[in-house]
C-alpha cells in the first residue's frame, strides 16, 4: 500500500555556488535538486 500526499510548490532562492553543488550532488546519486531538497528540509526538522 502506498501512502497518499500531496506536494506544495515554492520558490527558494540559492547562491550559484549553492545551485551548483546542490546538482552535482544530485546527478552523482541519480535523483532530482528537489529531491535532495525536500530530503534536507526533512532532517532539518526532524533534528529541529
Amino acid at each position: 500500500m502506498y501512502a497518499t500526499y500531496t506536494m506544495k510548490r515554492t520558490n527558494i532562492y540559492l547562491s550559484d555556488r549553492q545551485l551548483l553543488l546542490l546538482g552535482a550532488a544530485a546527478r552523482s546519486r541519480g535523483r532530482s535538486v528537489a529531491d535532495l531538497v525536500r530530503e534536507a528540509v526533512e532532517a532539518w526538522l526532524v533534528a529541529a
